[in-house]
């Protein structure tokens, strides 16, 4: 039956194709033309109409695949969250190593190696309950005892961690094999963030004493449970050139790129000439300066904002002229800030005049407001000289006796800085807007050592500098008096009783709106003191070859935070309907 119905159906097409054969032979010449080219037509617009409709129809979505190189200034000494330092080495180790909480964009918290977490109503117990089944890149699991492991060792004075303030005076128990309980003494409003440090594998680390653990191979051939692990490690000179990473776990949910080279130079000059040869793709950290030449010349410049805040640290007690009443209110008062962030920043950055960024305290309302200068300078008792430069007659103690003694000073003192461009030429311009407003401001700006030396020592009149305050417990190592001695990080040497009063009340306070009530008392009282004046906070800024296809982070808290969403970066894409895109499986290139 069927091989009749096939017979009967090639028998009609043979007869059409006769048929269609004898007309076409009894057409002329000019109607055969016209027939192929409207068939010709047919075609191509058959053709443009099925790629418009497929541009229109068809969606691009993420795959996984390719290679992101890097370039970075300097190079790698502890890719370990208990001992990173530098930019460099938490850069690498966030990559590598995975904390219990990780930080979203948005500023919340959620499990990383962690699957859950719950806080007692007093905010003193914190239970941590681990995913299971998580490895670390060894593929051995990741327990309970890597995570009272790694806080033993940070906490441990002899391992002399950055970490160590943070965790001391926190009690930390297993439960079971995935189960750890934190306890603390006191609540602490940053917990949830230092909950975020990397964990170590015991089993790689606890073969190190505390002489040789600042020199384990796994400092930099690290082994962590982060989302990418080491694969090859170039040296020159015994110190890295390059580390390549690759994604540790396959699925599109553990990330799209592949692969991730760092390659590392001795200076920026060498990093920008690898980048506009084509050597590497992306640079991160670069200068203001370098910035706007590599933009001028048409490659694409993100920006990110970040806690960094700039400004001048006044230690009054090194300088008669600036424990002079309102004194340090006048300096602030002839800046001109923004001409600062457009000289020396061309730009890349927002003026601040605030103590605390915005990421730690919201709407707040600053007081700081300039002053009619002439007129608080006359009514201070200052006068000008023939050079238009400010002097008044102060009286001082006799150093070594209860005695007085009158001298007529000028408004001038040092201010003292790093040698590097950005903070040198914000200086020299600083001591200029200072000038024209009758202040005298000498410079003096110190290679690296030397500085941190002075600093150590407080040996300073003004100190023009940049901080970082991530979060609400650096703004008491910055400005609580207990900290005005080194190691601690008053670098002003500020004293008041009511701020040192306000930061200990806000590390233990847990409401919303009392809290906020304690930061505008801080804010109010500080004004009124104004050991500081804040200028501007940078923008972390990241040069790419082509513009990237995914959405960079455009606030982060450090400059390793540009990784916080490494999982939603991609470097490939392809184009498929729209219906098949929630069930499409994505595979690892």
């Amino acid at each position: 039956m069927k091989l009749k119905k096939i017979s009967k159906l090639k028998s009609k097409w043979h007869d059409i194709e006769h048929g269609t054969h004898l007309l076409f032979q009894s057409l002329n010449k000019i109607q055969k033309k016209l027939i192929i080219t409207a068939l010709s037509i047919m075609v191509i617009a058959g053709f443009i109409i099925t790629i418009k409709a497929r541009n229109v129809i068809l969606i691009e979505q993420p795959i996984a695949g390719g290679q992101w190189n890097e370039g970075l200034v300097g190079n790698p000494r502890f890719i370990n969250p208990v001992l990173s330092i530098s930019n460099i080495d938490k850069d690498l180790t966030a990559l590598v190593h995975s904390g219990l909480l990780k930080r979203l964009p948005d500023g919340n918290y959620v499990g990383d190696l962690a699957e859950s977490y719950s806080i007692d109503k007093n905010g003193l117990e914190y239970t941590f309950v681990l995913k299971d089944g998580i490895e670390f890149h060894d593929g051995k699991p990741v327990t309970s005892e890597d995570i009272v492991y790694t806080i033993d060792r940070i906490k441990d004075p002899a391992e002399k961690s950055p970490k160590s303030v943070e965790w001391q005076g926190v009690n930390v128990k297993i439960i079971d094999n995935r189960t750890i309980k934190m306890t603390l003494k006191q609540p602490f409003a940053d917990f949830l963030d230092i909950a975020t440090i990397g964990i170590l594998p015991k089993h790689i680390y606890s073969k190190y004493n505390t002489d040789s653990f600042s020199q384990a191979r796994e400092n930099i051939k690290a082994i962590g449970a982060g989302p990418y692990k080491i694969k090859r490690v170039t040296t020159k000179n015994n110190l890295p050139k390059t580390i390549t990473l690759e994604k540790a776990r396959k699925g599109y949910e553990n990330g799209y790129i592949k692969k991730i080279v760092f390659n590392f130079y001795e200076n920026e000059d060498e990093a920008i000439n690898a980048f506009t040869s084509g050597k590497i793709d992306h640079l991160g950290s670069i200068n203001a300066r370098d910035a706007k030449d590599l933009q001028d010349r048409g490659y694409t410049v993100t920006l990110a904002s970040f806690p960094r805040l700039y400004g001048i640290f006044f230690n009054t007690k090194n300088s008669n002229v600036l424990s002079q009443p309102r004194a340090t209110e006048i300096i602030a008062s002839a800046i001109d800030k923004q001409a600062i962030v457009d000289s020396v920043l061309n730009g890349f950055g927002n003026i601040t005049d605030a103590p605390i960024p915005a990421n730690i305290a919201l709407e707040l309302d600053y007081p700081y407001a300039k002053i009619d200068l002439e007129k608080v300078m006359k009514g201070s008792g200052w006068k000008k000289n023939e050079n238009s430069i400010w002097e008044k007659t102060i009286t001082k103690i006799i150093p070594g006796s209860k005695k007085t003694e009158k001298n007529t000073e000028k408004f001038a003192f040092t201010i003292t800085t790093s040698d590097t461009p950005e903070l040198r030429n914000g200086a020299e311009e600083i001591a200029v807007l200072l000038k024209e407003n009758g202040i005298l401001a000498n410079v003096a700006s110190f290679d690296s050592a030397t500085l941190e030396e002075k600093i150590r020592n407080r040996d300073y009149e003004a100190l023009y500098y940049g901080i970082q305050v991530s979060r609400e417990s650096q703004v008491y190592a910055f400005w609580h008096s207990s900290q005005r001695e080194h190691p601690g990080l008053n670098i002003s040497g500020y004293t008041n009783s009511k701020i040192d009063t306000i930061l200990e009340e806000l590390q233990k306070e847990t409401n919303l709106e009392d809290r906020n009530t304690l930061w505008k008392k801080f804010v109010t009282t500080f004004y009124n003191d104004m050991p500081a004046v804040f200028i501007y906070s940078p923008s972390y800024i990241y040069a790419h070859r082509e513009k990237p296809l995914f959405i960079m982070p455009t606030s982060i808290h450090g400059p390793n935070d540009r990784f916080i969403n490494i999982k939603q970066w991609y470097l490939q894409t392809e184009k498929v309907i729209p219906f098949l895109q929630k069930n499409k499986t994505l595979k690892d290139s």
